[in-house]
């Protein structure tokens, strides 16, 4: 059995704002079936604002990076 630790980020753009959904797998995996998808993070911000993106988005996936999480494939 392996331990899995992903992490999956979904962004949608409307126009004027973009959302982001950071989604998680933690656990074991038994008998070839994945740990259940989780969302953790669900944020929107100004479409084009980096600084927004930065904060909200890019500090969260370090963090889950930091406690061992990898991006999902």
């Amino acid at each position: 059995m392996a331990n899995i630790k992903q992490y999956r980020i979904e962004i949608k753009d409307s126009g004027k704002q973009q959302e982001a959904n950071i989604f998680i797998r933690e656990g074991e995996e038994v008998d070839g079936a994945l740990p259940k998808e989780i969302t953790v993070r669900r944020v929107m911000y100004p479409a084009g604002d980096l600084n927004k993106k930065e904060v909200l988005v890019d500090r969260f996936i370090r963090k889950l990076e930091s406690n061992g999480f990898k991006k999902e494939v």
